[in-house]
């Protein structure tokens, strides 16, 4: 059966099809990538519609990206590690407060479902890929070879999902990859690695680990003690309009998380909103999410699992003990995936390095004067944002540069300036790891740092 949605518009899967046939063939023009995301989200805002977003495609062949002014190329790179944050989303069963307006379920999610991706998030992760694309073309063959390149991702939906989008923007079917004269054309299957959520140290933060929960308490209760009180009014204001128990930071993050979504997807925010979101709960969440990687010994926990893949991949890179046909891997996680790795790397802007990281770790009895930054200078990962780590291989010496997709319709990645290495965003390669293999960590040392009994 075909159903209908708006204007009679067809919504089956062959449907869709026959749509991003039209598109991508050119026989329908493409909408500027702004107009058609704001369209999208417009028309995801009335309840109980369907609609189809035109997925963009360059229409010539990528040309070969220009070298950059450190002296990094195409030429120059051996190796790719990507961190990516899924696209845009619904919001989740658990993420209602017990006086939640949107509480019961309605039709304006009963198109995709709760904690899936939206037809904005869908667009962006394919413009992503688009993108690596125009960066990557001349190392990464146009053509998908299952030797160059892997995608992981946690077992969840729309991180499964942004995987695969990413992967089809990165690699539209061509030449022997074309399996048939119909749909071929225009879709490849192109395999995402993924494994249980109750064996995933490397995405599932919600993972149990109790000693890295009860350093997270301590920190919450003892040394954040100065700022719970000082903002003890905006708690109990919270606390009597959302009826939920609201004692520390990760309540407000809960809370701040919560409304933020409802806000993106389209919903007439309460009254009592306007008191505090979003800038005095985007500032307290904001806090939270620093104070969770506070210390090394939390960074290696909660960032080790992946960082330890990427250390040990570049270093096989660098050694030739990995298969040379492997020049890319790319991780579709969470905003947890993407802030860990910040705040574990610390560079010297807003993306890693933090007043309060500074004022807990040099001036611990400063806290009580801590104040929020403005909301510009609040590390916050956008949906479809990346962290690039690029292996070079210049004048006989591998270095390491790592950038920053700040979100998934950004076409150029900003390199990132590390604290930890004279503030320089071309590093050595034995410097990086020197710098950062303390946070290494494998998933025996894993299971037993947090008592985890493997059979």
């Amino acid at each position: 059966m075909i159903m209908l949605g708006k204007n009679n518009m067809p919504t089956s899967p062959w449907c869709f099809l026959v749509v991003v046939l039209l598109f991508e063939t050119g026989l329908v023009s493409s909408t500027a990538p702004d107009a058609a995301v704001e369209k999208s989200a417009a028309n995801e805002a009335n309840a109980g519609t369907t609609e189809i977003v035109p997925i963009m495609l360059d229409p010539a062949p990528s040309p070969i990206p220009k070298p950059e002014p450190d002296g990094t190329s195409v030429q120059t790179l051996q190796y790719v590690a990507m961190i990516v944050r899924h696209g845009d989303r619904y919001k989740d069963k658990n993420e209602f407060f017990e006086n939640d307006p949107f509480m019961l379920e309605d039709p304006f999610w009963l198109p995709h479902g709760h904690g899936q991706l939206r037809n904005k998030g869908k667009f962006r992760m394919h413009y992503l890929g688009q993108s690596l694309r125009l960066r990557y073309n001349g190392f990464i063959k146009e053509e998908y070879y299952y030797a160059n390149i892997r995608f992981f991702s946690p077992n969840v939906d729309r991180c499964l999902m942004s995987a695969q989008l990413v992967s089809q923007g990165l690699f539209p079917p061509m030449g022997i990859n074309i399996w048939n004269d119909n749909v071929g054309k225009f879709f490849q299957p192109i395999p995402i690695r993924s494994m249980d959520n109750s064996q995933d140290i490397w995405f599932n933060d919600g993972k149990p680990c109790p000693p890295y929960e009860k350093e997270l308490n301590r920190i919450l209760e003892q040394k954040l003690k100065d700022i719970n009180a000082k903002y003890q009014d905006i708690y109990e204001y919270v606390a009597y309009h959302t009826g939920r128990n609201v004692t520390n930071l990760q309540h407000i993050d809960e809370i701040y998380t919560s409304l933020r979504l409802e806000s993106e997807n389209g919903r007439i925010m309460p009254d009592w909103t306007k008191q505090v979101f979003p800038s005095k709960l985007k500032a307290l969440a904001g806090l939270y999410n620093q104070v969770t990687y506070y210390n090394d010994k939390m960074k290696r926990i909660k960032a080790g699992p992946i960082f330890s893949e990427i250390l040990a991949d570049l270093q096989s890179k660098t050694t030739h003990l990995v298969d040379r046909k492997l020049k890319m891997k790319v991780w579709t996680g969470y905003d947890a995936t993407l802030l860990k790795m910040l705040h574990t790397l610390r560079f010297s802007d807003k993306y890693g390095i933090s007043n309060i990281e500074t004022v807990m770790l040099e001036n611990p009895d400063q806290m009580e004067a801590w104040k929020p930054p403005a909301n510009e200078d609040i590390m916050e990962t956008n949906y479809g944002s990346a962290l690039l780590f690029e292996l070079h291989y210049i004048n006989r010496t591998y270095f390491v540069k790592v950038l920053y997709l700040d979100q998934g319709f950004s076409r150029s990645p900003k390199p990132l300036k590390l604290k930890e290495c004279d503030n320089s965003s071309l590093i050595p390669f034995d410097t990086f790891y020197n710098t950062y293999k303390k946070f290494m960590i494998t998933e025996k040392e894993w299971n037993k740092k947090c008592g985890v009994v493997m059979c």
